[in-house]
């Protein structure tokens, strides 16, 4: 009895169908199980229904879940053992802030219990903070730190380009590790998917210790892409450090072809915070390398440090316990008596935020909020755009950046409490990237924030409820199809 071909390949077709549904049956129920935010569930399930093939790839790529993973287990452990031993060699300063006689500090102190308890973020009372306004002030400082490096330096960047500027600091860290400075860089391996073989092996050769975090395509980390390390920062000797918005590339330091001036604010930490900076790029290093180092004491030096600025260093990502960096700027809105002036280059909120925006602007707080006037993500952008008629009809002010780029990631409240960092306004940097914050407690460095952050204002466009009620209809379209997506963004 013979079989027609046509019969088998029908069968053939009729199984992988079966196949399919079963796997999105499947995929369905475990996301329905891990217990998701609800928006977040129901957007891949329509994904994984209404777009055959492309949504089970994208799902694969882009929606697993880490934070209850055993990857994601194994780092959260090292990270607590590493923390563990720095906190014990860290007095911990929540008594003195307690008893002090200081209003704001003592106003601010339900935040930094809850960083405590968190993140086990130590509270960090002798630092001297400089904040530095965009590339000509932030790349000049950082190269002037390498050169005096003696003992280690370590460089974390979520991008590193192949150009001049790139170019200058990869120079800069092989002429250390030949002058016998220990080196070690993380890059993560999206963000800085141009990156070259040459440049990567021409810093190896020098004994540059390099590690790229995450890699796609790597048998240790399968199915990782939407998980990225959004982390800049430097520490050289463990005396000095460097965090804030700026990533290694020309383009932050003369501008965008397509978008103009880059706007950013990066700060430069000497003192007792270092050690927080240190805390988060040695448990990544550990990660990332597979090296245990046992010897920490040459990382974090014994110095009679100076300065009076508070200040607490908070990590979080997909593998932390909670979303703290997303915790901390919903307590530090909701602490503000007077105002809360807060700039993102993208601005995607969950629940919490957006209400505490809200609740704040209505009960009488002046609530700024300041956007790039263009995107560099078109739908990111427009996701954004979606949620200003709400915000300006609660009484929160927002404006457009025009002068540029504006990619700053800052909030100052009340001319005390200030954070600045690499998480920006939105979902991802909350739940699906590694990223770390300095959260600051001190008059001077938020009136200096606060200053540049009102020149910012004589550069940038109020919104105007009645016209962005008024915006052409495509407009409007585009941003509510694009607020669908903003769950998985």
């Amino acid at each position: 009895m013979s079989v027609d071909s046509s019969e088998v390949l029908a069968l053939v077709f009729l199984g992988l169908e079966w196949i399919y549904s079963i796997s999105i049956f499947v995929l369905v129920v475990i996301i329905i199980t891990e217990r998701r935010n609800p928006l977040r569930a129901i957007a891949w399930i329509l994904i994984l229904i209404a777009l055959p093939g492309f949504g089970l790839v994208a799902y694969v790529l882009f929606g697993r879940s880490l934070r209850r993973q055993k990857l994601s287990r194994v780092k959260a452990e090292a990270d607590r053992r590493l923390l563990e031993q720095l906190k014990a060699r860290r007095p911990s300063e929540l008594e003195e802030a307690t008893g002090s006689r200081a209003r704001e500090l003592r106003h601010a102190l339900p935040l930094m219990e809850l960083l405590h308890n968190n993140s086990r973020a130590f509270l960090a009372r002798k630092n001297r903070i400089v904040v530095l306004r965009n590339g000509s002030e932030t790349f000049p400082a950082m190269i002037a730190a390498i050169q005096k490096a003696r003992s280690h330096i370590h460089l974390e960047s979520y991008i590193i380009e192949d150009d001049a500027l790139g170019r200058r600091v990869r120079d800069l860290l092989i002429e250390k590790a030949r002058a016998g400075v220990e080196v070690r860089l993380i890059y993560d391996d999206i963000g800085s998917w141009d990156l070259s073989s040459e440049f990567v092996e021409g810093l190896r050769s020098a004994r540059v210790e390099v590690q790229s975090f995450m890699p796609v395509f790597s048998v240790h980390f399968p199915n990782r892409a939407n998980f990225r390390n959004h982390r800049k920062l430097l520490i050289v000797d463990g005396r000095i450090g460097f965090i804030g918005g700026l990533n290694i590339g020309q383009s932050y330091l003369s501008g965008d072809p397509t978008l103009g001036p880059w706007r950013d604010t990066h700060l430069m930490i000497e003192g007792q915070a270092v050690q927080g900076l240190q805390g988060v790029f040695l448990s990544d290093w550990q990660f990332v390398s597979d090296e245990a180092i046992e010897d920490h004491t040459r990382f974090f030096p014994t110095v009679n440090w100076r300065g009076d600025q508070w200040v607490q260093v908070v990590a979080s990502g997909p593998d932390s316990e909670w979303a703290s960096i997303m915790q901390a700027h919903f307590a530090a809105i909701m602490l503000a008596r007077r105002y809360a002036y807060i700039s993102t280059p993208y601005f995607l909120p969950n629940e919490s935020i957006l209400n505490a925006l809200k609740t704040q602007a209505l009960s009488g707080v002046d609530v700024r909020l300041i956007l790039p006037a263009t995107g560099d993500h078109w739908i990111v952008h427009h996701a954004s755009l979606s949620y200003v008629d709400e915000l300006l009809d609660a009484g929160v002010r927002v404006f457009f950046y025009k002068e540029g780029f504006h990619h700053a990631k800052v909030l100052v409240t009340d001319d005390f409490v200030a954070s600045v960092g690499t998480a920006n306004m939105d979902i991802r940097s909350f739940e699906h990237n590694f990223e770390a914050t300095a959260f600051i407690y001190d008059r001077r460095c938020a009136r200096t924030l606060r200053k540049q952050f009102e020149k910012d204002l004589e550069d940038s466009e109020e919104a105007v409820l009645e016209r962005v009620r008024n915006w052409p209809r495509a407009l409007r379209l585009s941003c509510s199809v694009a607020r669908l997506f903003s769950p998985l963004l």
